[in-house]
């Protein structure tokens, strides 16, 4: 079959360029003494934590650098979140520069807003493939579920179910991050249509064999469920595990899970979980109504954290915990928002936490499981606030990829 090329329509290189460009301009601003600080970082694809924080220009003495992976970006989230290029030139306009004098500075004060769309104007496009078996697959932008969204563009997601009857759409990493992100950030807040069923993909070791980490795979299925989504588990055998299928499916049967679809994806394919479909397409094709969550904007920042804490890690009010100089990076963030007439509350919340964990100890019995939360960063531009909570990896890619 013929290769793709991975670059697809070069979204990533050119939202990594229109950043940089973005922070380039900042820089001048500057020295044109428009700003006195830069709050955008640069972005890289590549994954070095030695990044992070880095001095450059030692001929005007050291500036300091923050560069982030391209992925987690806020112009990667402005490309996701936008619909059409209309709305990206407004969103880069309403990302905050930086600050003069302790006020913030918007890029729409000082930049040429066309000297980033123009650089945009192929990466907004979908790129449409196929599988081997000729099944349709539109890729569209990757921002990461642990550090940012999670999810594809919300262009090609509608373009997609106005061109065939079922979409599968793949939300990055577990239920926790991908999941939680699709259903209270697309459909929840940005009017995505609420998913006709789930499916969650586990191993059929990871699921079982560690007893103080077995909750979490039953807590995915059932809290998808108490949300009027049908959840079909599809377990994902390695080579040398066929022979434990009907224990698996017995487990399934004492956790009252649906039937699961089992198979090695790698050595089969697609061909090998065709004859267990029926009931997921029974489930796809019933003419039901499904309940949309109601968007919570306008709640405090505090109020959605503890909602999304219970139910996306079950984990209570009670045991979210605050870091030291959290409280101050939440002022900060209120602050900078009210002097940029930005409503902080009609914010998105945006979670970045590890993808390996759902707490802070996943072991820990669940009366004692706790999430910490460490500070706020608010993307003006993108409409979204992040948290950062229990371990948050943002830099180089997890250990699990």
């Amino acid at each position: 079959p013929e290769l793709i090329d991975w670059g697809l329509c070069g979204e990533m290189a050119a939202i990594e360029c229109a950043q940089n460009l973005l922070v380039s301009f900042a820089e001048k601003a500057i020295d044109e003494g428009i700003l006195d600080t830069i709050l955008v970082p640069r972005v890289s694809e590549v994954p070095s934590r030695s990044l992070r924080s880095i001095a450059v220009d030692f001929g005007k003495g050291t500036v300091a650098e923050r560069v982030v992976l391209t992925p987690t970006c806020e112009l990667m989230q402005i490309v996701v979140l936008s619909r059409s290029m209309e709305e990206i030139a407004n969103r880069v306009a309403a990302m905050i520069a930086g600050t003069k004098d302790g006020n913030p500075v918007k890029f729409g004060d000082f930049v040429d807003l066309w000297r980033i769309t123009n650089i945009l104007a192929d990466a907004v496009k979908p790129a449409k493939t196929e599988t081997i078996n000729g099944s349709p697959i539109y890729v569209h932008c990757g921002p990461f579920a642990n550090v940012s969204l999670g999810i594809p563009s919300l262009v090609s997601v509608e373009m997609a179910c106005a061109l065939h009857d079922v979409v599968v759409v793949e939300a990055g990493y577990g239920t926790d991050a991908g999941a939680q992100k699709w259903l209270d950030i697309a459909v929840r807040e940005f009017g995505v249509a609420m998913p006709s069923a789930a499916v969650v993909v586990t191993r059929a070791t990871t699921w079982r064999d560690d007893e103080t980490l077995a909750w979490r795979y039953p807590f995915h299925v059932s809290r998808l469920e108490s949300l009027n989504i049908p959840t079909f588990p599809l377990i994902n055998l390695w080579e040398g595990e066929d022979g434990q299928v009907p224990d698996l499916l017995e487990q399934a049967k004492t956790l009252g899970f649906r039937k699961p679809i089992v198979g090695n994806l790698f050595r089969d394919g697609g061909d090998g979980l065709a004859d267990q479909l029926d009931d997921f397409v029974s489930v796809i094709t019933a003419d039901t109504e499904t309940k949309v969550p109601q968007s919570r904007r306008g709640k405090s920042l505090r109020e959605r954290i503890n909602l999304l804490c219970a139910e996306a890690y079950g984990v209570p009010e009670s045991r979210v915990i605050e870091k030291d100089g959290f409280a101050a990076s939440l002022t900060a963030a209120q602050d900078l928002c009210n002097k940029a007439g930005v409503d902080f509350d009609s914010l998105a919340l945006v979670a970045v936490k590890s993808p390996a964990t759902m707490t802070d100890d996943d072991h820990a019995p669940e009366d004692s499981r706790t999430v910490t939360l460490k500070k706020v960063e608010v993307h003006a531009g993108a409409g979204v606030v992040q948290v950062n909570l229990t371990s948050s990896l943002t830099t180089p890619m997890p250990k699990i990829v």
